[in-house]
Order: C-alpha cells, then sequence, then structure tokens
C-alpha cells in the first residue's frame, strides 16, 4: 500500500524536474533516466562518479518504478559517465536529475570540473540541489525510506527540514555557483551515511561549509540554525540550542534580519528579529531568551570567525562593505524576540 501511494509522488517528479514526456521515457531499451549524480575523488586521483537512474519495469504498479546504480571513473566527468560499470549502453538522459551530491575528498580542481559540466550540459536543470556527504556513492546506495528513489527521497528530506527546521539554504546549483563565483564560498546540506548490518541508512548532521572549492567547516544541526540566523537566509520554524546548562527550543514563526556597519571602522551590529508561535521546553519569558540567543549567537560567530577564511556569513553584502569576518574588529549580535499576538 505505501508503494501505491508514492508512485504518485515519483511521477510528479519525474514531471516536475524535467520537460519529457513519461511515455518517452518509458522505452528501456532507448535510455535511462538519471534521479542523482554522486561524485567522489577515486583510485589514482581519477574522477569517480555515481549515477543512480530510474528503472521502470513492467507489471505490478508498486514494482513499476526502482532505482538502479551506476559507478564510472576518468579525469573528467564525460569521461567518468563513458565509463560507467555494467556495460550501460544505453542514453543517460539528464533532464530528471534532481540532485548533485559532492564528497568530502574531492580536490578543488575536481569540484570545479564537476559544475563546469553541469554548466555545459544543458539537460541538467539549474534548480537541482546540491548537498554534500563523506561518501556521495555511499550516500546514494543508502535504503530508500519514503520513494523507490534514493535521489529523491533525499530531496524531500530537504524540503521537509526546509519547513519544519526554519534552516533555509541557498543550495539550488545556479545558488551554489552564484556563491562560488561572488564570495568564494556556499553552504550545503550534509548527510551521513550509518551502516547496520548489510543495509546502510543516512541521516542529516547538518550544514557543510565549502571556501574556495574545499570543505572548511561542519556544523551540526544547532549550530546550523544560527548559521542561518546570522547569515539571514532562516525562514520559520523550530530549532534547539543550548545555553549554560539550559536547553532552548524556540519555534519562530517570523524572522528578519539587518546588518548595519559603522563608517571608517571595522563595526558591524547584525540585529535580529524573532516573532515566536510558542517556546517549548524552557519556559523561560522573553528577556531570558533573548540573552541566551545572544550569548550563544555571539559564541558561535567567535568560533566561525576564526576558521573561516572568507565571509561565509555574507555580512559585507549585506551591510555595503567588503571583508571576511575576520576583518571586522567589532561584531555586536542584538536580538528582539517578541510572541505572536493573540
Amino acid at each position: 500500500m505505501r508503494k501505491l501511494l508514492i508512485l504518485p509522488l515519483v511521477l510528479l517528479l519525474l514531471a516536475t524536474t524535467g520537460c519529457r514526456n513519461i511515455t518517452q521515457a518509458r522505452e528501456p531499451e532507448q535510455e535511462y533516466l538519471a534521479a542523482a549524480m554522486g561524485f567522489d575523488r577515486g583510485e589514482g586521483d581519477l574522477l569517480e562518479v555515481t549515477l543512480e537512474v530510474i528503472v521502470f519495469s513492467v507489471g505490478a504498479a508498486e514494482d513499476s518504478i526502482e532505482s538502479r546504480l551506476f559507478s564510472g571513473t576518468g579525469h573528467t566527468v564525460k569521461e567518468a559517465v563513458g565509463n560507467l560499470s555494467g556495460e550501460v549502453a544505453k542514453t543517460i538522459v539528464f533532464s530528471h536529475c534532481a540532485l548533485l551530491v559532492l564528497g568530502e575528498t574531492l580536490s578543488a580542481g575536481q569540484l570545479d570540473e564537476v559544475f563546469r559540466f553541469c554548466a555545459a550540459e544543458p539537460n541538467i536543470s539549474i534548480s537541482a540541489l546540491v548537498a554534500a556527504a563523506p561518501h556521495a556513492g555511499k550516500l546514494l546506495s543508502c535504503q530508500s525510506i519514503s520513494t523507490p528513489i534514493t535521489g529523491y527521497d533525499l530531496t524531500g528530506v530537504l524540503q521537509q527540514k526546509r519547513r519544519d527546521w526554519g534552516v533555509g539554504l541557498s543550495n539550488r546549483l545556479y545558488e551554489v555557483e552564484s556563491g562560488r563565483l561572488n564570495t568564494e564560498c556556499f553552504a550545503l546540506p550534509f548527510f551521513t551515511v550509518i551502516r547496520e548490518g548489510e543495509e546502510s541508512s543516512y541521516t542529516l548532521h547538518g550544514i557543510r561549509i565549502y571556501e574556495n572549492d574545499l570543505p572548511s567547516l561542519t556544523l551540526n544541526l544547532s549550530e546550523s540554525a544560527f548559521y542561518s540566523l546570522l547569515s539571514g537566509s532562516f525562514k520559520s520554524g523550530s530549532f534547539y540550542f543550548e545555553s549554560d546548562g539550559i536547553v532552548y527550543q524556540p519555534e519562530v514563526r517570523r524572522y528578519s534580519s539587518k546588518v548595519r556597519a559603522a563608517r571608517g571602522i571595522n563595526r558591524v551590529e547584525i540585529s535580529i528579529r524573532l516573532i515566536l508561535e510558542k517556546e517549548r521546553y524552557s519556559m523561560t519569558d522573553n528577556d531570558t531568551l533573548k540573552t541566551a540567543l545572544e550569548r550563544a549567537a555571539a559564541r558561535f560567530y567567535n568560533s566561525v570567525a576564526a576558521n573561516c577564511r572568507t565571509d561565509i556569513f555574507n555580512l559585507g553584502k549585506r551591510a555595503g562593505t567588503k571583508g571576511a569576518p575576520g576583518d571586522f574588529s567589532d561584531v555586536s549580535i542584538r536580538f528582539d524576540v517578541r510572541e505572536r499576538p493573540g
């Protein structure tokens, strides 16, 4: 029954990730539809590409869609796709590719090659999501949870977290490319893989920060919330954090932020307003929550600024100035916390 319910979802994903019709895509002897691509550093420093493709089979409706993995290596993505294992003789169609996964061992040159391929391949949507993992191939080989296609499963998790968790990342392909070109940094959702017997499962660990096309910092879920709050990308939802031994979990209805820079000096003020739906677990008043947020945010900012070389919070653009976090001599963070009226 579960597979019967998710079949329309998969068909919807196929329809929204490309312009080709399903009837044409059903010819198994002609082509494979790529659902996701993973990129890792392989043996001999070659680029290893893992491709998850959609396979249509004739039979009962609940068994009509499944996925298959192929991998290949090469000096370029195109060469690696041409060397896919399993004697793939069918045409690979990228118009339904919803997810691109970057492994953590990729060199800066290999990551650049990945984005060059994606820019040159006209069938890869600029709205495809980009994520990171210790090993991209192993992530795509994990057992899916709600759909037959692991790549679509992962995109579903990201969409749900965006709604519930409040952390909005600019991790669509065109947004990541913009970050690479304009600020030399970008942030991606970071998945980890858990091995249990013969099967593997995945979990969303948090965020991975990239600088100059290399991973520089990994944040857990709580730290990721503060990254989103300070970088201006938070939406709405619930997040948790700890301050002075107390765990807080505010549920944010509305969020806004402003960055102001003092003239003539590297002094910046980040002002954040939170309109709360309710505040759970700690049951403290808004002033206490405000103080806890400011302390936790300051500790987080100082820790990140000490380890990053670029302006990962995009403060320069938001304040109308330029400079990496460490270039500002004084950064203050202020919260305005209010409850939703009524």
